[in-house]
């Protein structure tokens, strides 16, 4: 069969590169990739992608084999009805590796159609890191960022109408404010002009914004795909059909990206609270909670995970007792909504694998669970027992012993592993064990930091002896502390 290739294209895409972006990953390749296809498609707007590549994956050059052309095949329940459609996506001009061709990137600063910066470097992607020196070992997002734009800024001569308009996808609060403020630090840090930090305040718009949808990605049974579509694709991308992406920005964005002429469900907004706290606390939060149950239950898949009744159960009482609670919009609202993201969850034609979610957990679970943790300690004065279950499952998932597939900061799985190591040699027990991890700080701080330790200790103590589902029937099947009026 043969390879997707530009012969299969209906045409090729020759539109002038508009768009930098950091992230090569699943989802921005069946998100802001295949909403700039429609907009190519649908509109006046003509732009490609070009990708920063920044992790050592030569992920790219497969990509770059197919003439930088992917299939991303949506599938889902759409009222009611399961449909599937496969689009060819032409928008990435080209990948540049930045570990090997930094300059390259650098050089697209100078260039005068890129007009946009989108990112999805993830939670931990987005931080300041004193030792990032102009012209020197750059190691953020933030502060490549921060050098592409001081080269722009000097090679127009700070020109008033070429800064950008950047859009960043991570999973933190006020993304956009927060990367600003970043850039604006490194400029401070390094002595740049004040001028050009004026020309970044003035004439560079950051926008915060919310994206949702689930893209599992590379299909875990590709051949089916290959003979529905015709033609084999490496770089085959899954996603679900529902999506939705709100910015925090004012209509006229829309002369820019118009994203409302094509049909696609982007909300300007003037601010996207509600929309962030009901998707991180009951989506996000969720997946982060349950994923490390599932795999400690032997499960791979979201959909998979949902048929086993313990953890269905478990999300079940998460949403009503513990998230539900905790947001002060309409009841019947967040109930619909919490009804809507398990028939996500349960989505057969999607297999999210658990492993991914699993990626840089810490850091996840600090910015999706514990503003919630923290909120439901504050209302009720006592720790959520559901969402603490979901914290010691990641502590047991770190326990060397347990052998799983630990993708994270290496300083975090090296403390982590001494911990264990620590309790392992009878040095400490449960509850120093527990107590020492907890204010470590490596999974967030907490208010009760003694009662959550001892209540993780007890279910360590539990799982010693009776195993792990034993500790997660005890707790679905608990009396609920609070009733959901």
């Amino acid at each position: 069969m043969e390879r997707l290739n530009k012969n299969m294209a209906e045409e090729i895409n020759s539109s002038p590169e508009k768009i930098v972006q950091f992230g090569t990953g699943n989802f921005l390749r069946g998100f802001t990739n295949w909403m700039i296809k429609r907009l190519n498609d649908e509109t006046f707007f003509r732009g490609r992608i070009v990708s920063m590549a920044s992790t050592s994956s030569n992920n790219y050059k497969k990509l770059e084999e197919q003439d930088n052309l992917y299939t991303l095949y949506m599938q889902g329940l759409v009222k009611g009805k399961l449909v599937e459609e496969a689009t060819i996506i032409d928008t990435v001009s080209r990948t540049i590796p930045l570990n090997e061709r930094y300059n390259d990137f650098l050089q697209l600063a100078a260039v005068d159609s890129v007009e946009f910066v989108f990112s999805n470097t993830t939670e931990a992607g987005i931080v300041f890191c004193d030792e990032d020196k102009l012209q020197g070992n750059i190691k953020s997002f933030p502060a490549k960022l921060t050098e592409a734009l001081y080269k722009r800024y000097e090679t127009f001569n700070g020109d008033k109408t070429k800064g950008w308009t950047i859009i960043p996808c991570e999973l933190i609060e006020n993304n956009g404010n927060v990367l600003r403020d970043f850039v604006i630090r490194y400029a401070v840090l390094w002595n740049l002009e004040e001028s050009f930090i004026n020309w970044i305040k003035e004439y560079n718009f950051f926008y915060n914004s919310l994206v949702d949808r689930i893209v599992p990605g590379f299909p875990t049974n590709p051949d089916e795909y290959f003979v529905k579509l015709g033609y084999r694709d490496e770089q085959l991308v899954i996603a679900e059909q529902y999506y939705i992406w709100v910015i925090e920005a004012p209509a006229a964005l829309q002369e820019k990206l118009p994203f409302h002429s094509a049909g696609l469900n982007v909300h300007l907004v003037e601010d996207l609270t509600a929309y962030r706290e009901s998707k991180v606390y009951y989506l996000n939060g969720a997946h982060t909670a349950m994923t490390p149950v599932a795999l400690q239950l032997n499960e791979s898949f979201v959909n998979q995970a949902m048929a086993n009744p313990i953890l269905k159960k478990y999300v079940e009482r998460l949403f009503q007792e513990e998230i539900t609670t905790l947001l002060k919009y309409d009841r019947n609202f967040l109930m619909e909504y919490g009804e809507e993201v398990i028939a996500r969850f349960e989505n057969p034609t999607i297999d999210h694998r658990l492993n991914g979610i699993a990626l840089n957990a810490s850091s996840k679970w600090k910015t999706r669970n514990l503003p919630m943790f923290e909120k439901y300690m504050e209302s009720y004065e006592k720790v959520p027992l559901l969402m603490s279950l979901g914290l010691w499952s990641w502590i047991l998932f770190y326990r060397p012993s347990s052998k799983q597939p630990i993708q994270d900061d290496s300083e975090v799985i090296s403390k982590m592993a001494a911990f264990w190591e620590s309790y392992e040699r009878k040095e400490t027990d449960a509850n120093e064990l527990m107590a020492n991890i907890i204010n470590s700080g490596l999974w967030g701080h907490y208010v009760y930091s003694a009662k959550l330790a001892n209540q993780l200790a007890q279910w360590l103590v539990t799982f010693e002896n009776s195993g792990f589902q034993q500790v997660v029937l005890e707790v679905i099947n608990n009396e609920p502390s609070i009733t959901n009026q």
